[in-house]
């Protein structure tokens, strides 16, 4: 039989270890120490970040920057690096 328990608090779904360990927890009035608290509060924010985050760009900004600039020159390709004058009109700049 699997647990699964809600956190009362920010209403995220538990595993099973983790289900058993709130609740044997509140039964016996004790909690966890202080280094796994901090842990697991910091195992959380990682997966927060990790999950807001865009998967499909660079933490930079890269493809938002090409695409801006593709729309902008109204072409369907960008040369990211050439020489001469005329080259010059295209290079991506922040």
């Amino acid at each position: 039989m699997a647990i699964c328990a809600r956190s009362a608090t920010n209403h995220r779904r538990f595993a099973q270890t983790q289900a058993f360990r709130q609740l044997s927890h509140r039964f016996h009035g004790k909690g966890s120490g202080k280094m796994k608290t901090e842990k697991r509060m910091k195992k959380l924010e990682e997966e927060h970040l990790l999950r807001k985050m865009s998967s499909s760009d660079t933490p930079l900004g890269t493809v938002a920057l090409l695409q801006e600039k593709q729309k902008a020159q109204k072409t369907p390709y960008i040369v990211l690096s050439g020489s001469g004058k005329s080259m010059n009109v295209n290079t991506i700049t922040k």
